[in-house]
């Protein structure tokens, strides 16, 4: 049942909504970060950037509320009981997609005011990507579900299709649902206006459109032979009344219209939109005309009528050119109002997703529909024991099970505060122990295009490294040293997510390259979670072999192939066998690279290049006993010392994981080895390979480490926290573990 108020309580929500919210966003401001209690020489340069990161957060949050205070410059006939559902339906497949539609959800949810449920088509690339996202993102009121391409694909791909979104396009000719969204839209207002329009329709219509805000359908124009109603109308918005689509049997009416006129028209153009618009053609009652302003068209035939295209009222903007974001005109007055969309887009883009987690809706709901013909109908999925898990206090079995799409699963975000984790930390160190258990923030797999057949090879290896914005510089360099796999965990906020994307694909060097697992983490903190995100990329490696490594050092040149043949004469797949690869750094930023280790040698001798941190931590490589090395041939076998922590290539299968306790700087990797070891892993170092570090300004948590005692304290309380577990779980052979300090 839905949930009524009077019109008073509506009238004080519409008004009052808008001004809790901007208060919110000004309130929720971060101040600049302000370093208390020591010397923090050589972090002014961080501290800045820091500083303007907030201050760029909270320019677009000031933008962004001015936006939404536009919603309380119009009185709506009708408004949305917060207690109703709403269902979007949108097809997202591949990487693209996958990034794209994240800025699609973060425009409905700042404006939102109703719990959402989101229906994504997905392929077997974006289903991975989008449900570790929404499960990472944990936003509240919020549910989702996944329906396979794979069960549409085949009633869709008989229809010949040239349009550039391809099979993908008709999907949405077999989607019913009740909200129906393109990947390239973005809101500007809360979605429940839209979905009030519902209430508009005559009995007769069952799809809410905009008309197509260009001359394409003209037959004058000779773009197309696809019949339309004048303009025709645009499909990336689309209201969808499932009740009456069912008793009209829309199946079969789009089936019969696109036979009707494919001999005549030949393939598709506009893939869903030109089978659509010719059922609309032969059946003109079925459609309800939506304001212009529910789709603005940008594309270079939009017509940029005044009334449509006024930036005073904007609703939703779709850049359904094949340029997208990059669509220019050379007119002066139409790129000024593109421009103003596009930056509605931009700020979006780089908003800070971490605060939608934070939007509570006002009323408290319990979301129980009945069969009352009235309410809209929304359950169209099906009705699978799996979705208890979302909605446990509603009788499936009383609902039509129209059996639409198969599920693949059903998730909820709406999660109450997160369990309490027994912390055995001193409670000076309890603050650090929710910095670092905040700081797994929502994750994105894959963030660019993967070829993942490249890796599929048996025996081959991946790099696994983690890295931040400001080593992104070191990228290029590395990839001209490494052409194999690599698997790489990126700690970024929302606009350093869209730097790094400019970056690399304005690189001539990286661009191309399709065989690197970017995942991105996004910023919740101010510490680095530095083991969470090796595991990570650690756990998104796909090949045998995997190369753990840190994203500063440069291996030697051909390094990939000669790693990737050790290994595999070695057979550490099936072994407990760590390869051991010498670690050596040098002061140049942009170092002459030794070839090899006979030029190696030369450069260690002249004083160039040094033993990887021999005057400053020397226990840390001390076991691989680097005069043995340069004058050995065959590999040899070390034992564990304390505070060892060498690079090394394992077997991606047997290696154990990372601790995640420790973040930021201190005994992330040194607790690691010390696991390798305990497991029974033997380490040999490999004769003829080796990586070289190059210099880099010292982060935060390094600065930290060394000025804060109670940063220190903490780390040395997770120290014999790690030590114990040791023991207990490995029981005598860790005993030699507990004298490590």
């Amino acid at each position: 049942m839905r949930c009524y108020v009077n019109r008073f309580t509506l009238l004080l929500v519409i008004a009052v909504v808008p001004v809790l919210l901007l208060y919110y966003i000004a309130s929720t401001t971060t101040p600049s970060l302000q370093l208390v209690g020591g010397d923090f020489d050589g972090l002014e340069d961080i501290v800045q950037q820091l500083n303007d990161a907030q201050s760029d957060n909270h320019r677009l949050r000031t933008q962004l509320g001015g936006l939404q205070a536009k919603l309380g410059e119009h009185n709506f006939s009708k408004t949305v009981p917060q207690c109703e559902i709403i269902h979007i339906c949108i097809v997202c497949a591949g990487y693209d997609a996958s990034r794209h539609v994240t800025t699609v959800i973060k425009s409905i949810l700042f404006y939102r005011h109703n719990t959402l449920h989101l229906h994504l088509v997905v392929d077997s690339i974006s289903l991975p990507i989008l449900n570790t996202l929404l499960e990472s993102w944990e936003i509240p009121s919020v549910l989702y579900s996944f329906y396979s391409t794979s069960t549409i694909q085949q009633d869709v791909s008989w229809i010949p299709n040239a349009h550039y979104s391809g099979v993908y396009g008709l999907m949405k000719l077999q989607m019913p649902y009740v909200l129906l969204l393109d990947t390239d839209v973005l809101f500007s207002a809360d979605v429940a206006e839209l979905w009030s329009m519902f209430d508009l329709f005559s009995a007769d219509q069952y799809l809410g459109l905009v008309e197509n805000l260009s001359d394409w359908y003209l037959h004058s124009s000779g773009l197309t032979a696809w019949p339309a109603v004048g303009r025709g109308f645009n499909t990336g918005v689309m209201l969808m009344q499932l009740r009456v689509m069912r008793e009209k049997n829309w199946a079969k009416l789009w089936r019969h219209t696109a036979n009707k006129y494919l001999p005549e028209a030949g393939p598709t153009k506009l893939a869903d939109q030109d089978i659509i618009n010719a059922v609309i053609k032969d059946n003109v009652r079925i459609v309800h005309t939506l304001p212009c302003n529910w789709n603005i068209q940008v594309t270079y035939r939009s017509t940029f009528e005044p009334t449509c295209y006024s930036t005073a009222n904007v609703k939703v903007v779709h850049f359904n050119s094949p340029a997208k974001y990059q669509v220019y005109f050379g007119d002066s007055t139409k790129d000024a109002v593109s421009d103003y969309f596009k930056n509605i887009y931009f700020m979006f883009l780089q908003y800070d997703g971490n605060l939608l987690k934070h939007k509570s809706l006002a009323a408290k709901c319990h979301h129980q529909r009945s069969g009352n013909s009235t309410t809209h109908p929304t359950i169209v999925i099906l009705l699978d024991s799996v979705c208890q898990c979302y909605m446990p206090s509603v009788d499936w079995s009383s609902l039509p099970s129209y059996t639409v799409l198969h599920a693949i699963s059903c998730y909820t975000v709406l999660q109450a505060d997160l369990l309490e984790k027994s912390v055995e930390l001193s409670s000076a160190c309890y603050h650090v122990e929710g910095i670092r258990q905040s700081s797994r923030g929502r994750l994105h797999l894959y963030y660019l295009k993967y070829n993942s057949s490249v890796d599929t090879e048996s025996g081959d290896i991946t790099l696994v490294a983690q890295l931040s914005i400001d080593r992104l510089g070191v990228l290029e360099l590395l990839c001209e040293h490494w052409t194999g796999p690599m698997s790489l965990a990126l700690y970024l906020s929302d606009a350093e997510a869209q730097q790094f994307h400019d970056f690399v694909s304005n690189s001539p060097s990286i661009s191309h390259r399709q065989n690197i697992g970017y995942h991105v983490v996004f910023k919740t903190g101010t510490h680095y979670p530095v083991n969470y995100l090796r595991n990570i990329a650690l756990n998104n490696a796909r090949t045998q072999f995997i190369f753990l490594t840190d994203i500063d050092f440069l291996p030697m040149v051909n390094m990939y192939s000669y790693l990737r043949e050790a290994a595999n004469s070695y057979d550490i797949h099936n072994r407990k066998l760590a390869l051991v690869v010498p670690a050596f750094e040098t002061q140049q930023y942009r170092p002459a690279m030794p070839y090899d280790k006979v030029e190696l040698k030369k450069y260690v001798d002249t004083g160039q290049i040094q033993i990887f941190r021999y005057d400053v931590w020397p226990a840390g490589h001390r076991p691989t006993n680097y005069s043995r090395w340069f004058n050995s041939s065959q590999p040899y076998e070390v034992s564990w010392e304390p505070n060892y922590e060498p690079y090394i290539v394992v077997s991606r299968e047997l290696v154990p994981k990372y601790d995640e306790r420790f973040f930021g700087f201190g005994w992330n990797k040194v607790s690691h080895i010390m696991e390798v070891d305990a497991q029974g892993f033997k380490m040999v170092v490999v004769p003829n390979a080796f990586i070289v570090h190059s210099p880099h300004a010292p982060s935060l948590d390094i600065s930290q480490y060394r000025t804060s005692q109670v940063y220190r304290t903490c780390l040395k309380t997770l120290k014999k926290e790690f030590q114990k577990d040791l023991s207990r779980r490995y029981g005598i052979r860790a005993l030699k573990y507990l004298s490590n300090d």
